[in-house]
């Protein structure tokens, strides 16, 4: 929804156009919002007859209309009524990508997402809308696959990205992109940065 806000900040006023995800009514007052997850799944799968575990990153591969081009980006969904973040996170990917998952149990613990819980919120376009998400990480297994369930206006294909390869996330990500005709989601390849210097650190 979009609406035109005033503020007041040091001393400055002006006046900003924005979008929010609410009614009209509250569009033009509305503070930051928790009102999605974006979805870290990390599947599993049985590699040969040593049962080593292969490791993926689950992602989409999503036609972005406002792009006009498929778009590679991280599961991600809107929280409904009465929904945590987990619970919404869960649901999410079942729905996307047809994989069922658990959440980590390190999220759990560590983060505590829960409905009421400001902790690991995270801003989206600050520039265009008071939109927050939570990032919250699952694990799922090759196994435990259906079938997606889109919406109308949904047009998504599941991507598996090796996480086990040598070499860089970054890169890999770029070939994949340019193979499939596509571009990556700044959050993914956010991700993909911070998994590559993470990698580096516990290397040296």
């Amino acid at each position: 929804i979009p609406c035109v806000l005033r503020f007041t900040c040091d001393a400055h006023s002006s006046g900003w156009e924005r979008v929010s995800r609410i009614k009209p009514s509250e569009a033009s007052t509305a503070a930051p919002q928790l009102d999605a997850v974006d979805i870290v799944a990390i599947l599993t799968q049985d590699k040969s007859v040593e049962k080593n575990q292969e490791r993926f990153l689950i992602c989409n591969q999503q036609y972005r209309p406002a792009l006009q081009s498929w778009v590679i980006e991280l599961p991600a969904g809107l929280i409904d009524t009465g929904e945590s973040a987990e619970e919404a996170a869960v649901r999410e990917l079942l729905e996307e990508t047809g994989y069922k998952a658990s959440v980590n149990t390190a999220t759990r613990s560590q983060e505590g997402f829960q409905s009421d819980d400001s902790r690991g919120v995270a801003a989206y376009e600050t520039s265009m809308s008071n939109s927050c998400t939570k990032f919250v990480r699952l694990n799922s297994s090759a196994s435990d696959q259906r079938q997606q369930v889109l919406g109308d206006d949904e047009i998504i294909r599941v991507i598996k990205i090796p996480l086990g390869l040598q070499g860089s996330l970054v890169e890999r990500l770029e070939e994949i992109c340019k193979h499939e005709n596509s571009i990556a989601s700044a959050t993914l390849v956010a991700f993909a940065h911070g998994f590559d210097a993470n990698i580096r650190q516990c290397s040296t």
